[in-house]
């Protein structure tokens, strides 16, 4: 297996792997972009699955590549699945860094993490309208920094997720590595206020701030790979001083 250390992408809801292609550049490591279950399948086989089922899915992905220690990079809802992949896989996951992601608290849901008022909001929309946001929620919460194009694409592409990815409990603590938080100070999906208590869930070694909205490996690729690759750098040294 190969011994540098790699990077586990995770995107967020209703999005492929590739959406990290750019970013990715920008990254001197092995890189890994997962993709969720069934991004090309029936929409009703998909809303049939679990939430381990998902993970289920990243780890046979992870399984399947030869980089044996690699630090996950996730992204919104991938948070909560990173942190079942740090329990499952601890002999192999060396940090975690969480890029406007969900950081839920005891073992909870996605759903748990958000404040009181946003988690009524969402859950009375997924029972009305199901996990597609319409086209104008999706644009005004994840693609108000976007170009026209980008955000018909996203809106075009998006993958609608199974409910349960949302409700299930993680079952999984925050683990005792190296982690970090990206602040996306445009974000328009998860506030900056709504981002600081995920930071804080997560017991973060490190917030860094980035001028973006809630993709910001499209709108913004460079910067977001220049903070990657910063701490992939102090990670990397930091290894080194212990061995």
């Amino acid at each position: 297996m190969n011994d540098r250390i790699g990077v586990v992408f995770i995107h967020g809801a209703g999005l492929k792997g590739e959406v990290w292609q750019m970013t990715s550049q920008y990254v001197d490591a092995p890189s890994l972009f997962i993709d969720l279950p069934m991004r090309s399948g029936k929409d009703e086989e998909r809303c049939k699955l679990t939430f381990l089922d998902y993970c289920a899915e990243a780890i046979r992905q992870i399984e399947d590549w030869p980089v044996r220690r690699f630090i996950i990079v996730a992204h919104s809802i991938g948070g909560a699945i990173a942190l079942r992949l740090a329990e499952d896989l601890k002999d192999r996951v060396a940090g975690l860094i969480a890029v406007s992601a969900s950081i839920p608290r005891g073992g909870g849901s996605f759903l748990s993490s958000l404040p009181l008022l946003k988690r009524m909001i969402f859950t009375v929309l997924m029972r009305l309208a199901g996990t597609k946001p319409p086209g104008s929620a999706i644009r005004s919460g994840s693609c108000n920094d976007l170009s026209p194009a980008q955000s018909d694409s996203v809106v075009d592409g998006y993958v609608p997720e199974a409910k349960r990815l949302y409700f299930d409990r993680t079952n999984a603590p925050i683990p005792a590595i190296p982690k970090y938080y990206i602040k996306l100070m445009q974000d328009q999906e998860f506030t900056p206020e709504i981002q600081d208590r995920m930071a804080a869930n997560l017991a973060a070694n490190r917030v860094i701030e980035l001028q973006a909205g809630h993709l910001p490996m499209l709108s913004n690729p460079a910067g977001l790979g220049a903070i990657l690759q910063g701490l992939l750098n102090q990670f990397s040294r930091s290894q080194g001083s212990n061995t």
